[in-house]
């Protein structure tokens, strides 16, 4: 027997967070690693090295992907610059010489930190809490 379970949605006003957000997806659907990991902050919290060679990595095992990225919350630290996107995501991608599509679906949070204190900061992805949609 299937459920469905109903996403309460959070009124989201567009912020430069979510523009930043919808950036990575692109470069990732695109396969543009030098882009995608310009937008990574060095000091990402579970390593970026790890990190960079698990998006090479998937990004080059991967013939197509489509990533749809829904936003559910948004939380902010100012004092340390930090926001919290909670999202839900969903992906098809298709590996090198298959002809089927892979589904994967997820729930996170993308943590953002802002590089410097203005009114329009400019952000880096600094960590990815739960699934990661980029893996």
């Amino acid at each position: 027997m299937l459920t469905q379970t109903k996403i309460k949605r959070v009124n989201l006003t567009f912020d430069s967070g979510l523009e930043f957000i919808w950036q990575l997806e692109d470069s990732y659907e695109q396969k543009e690693t030098n882009n995608f990991l310009s937008l990574v902050s060095l000091d990402f919290k579970k390593n970026f090295i790890k990190f960079r060679e698990q998006i090479e990595e998937g990004i080059l095992n991967k013939e197509a992907i489509e990533l749809y990225i829904y936003f559910l919350s948004i939380k902010k630290n100012s004092d340390e610059g930090m926001r919290f996107y909670e999202v839900y995501w969903i992906k098809r991608s298709k590996e090198h010489r298959k002809d089927f599509w892979q589904r994967e679906h997820g729930r996170a949070t993308i943590v953002l930190k802002a590089r410097d204190n203005n009114e329009n900061p400019r952000f880096l992805l600094f960590d990815i809490e739960g699934s990661n949609p980029f893996e």
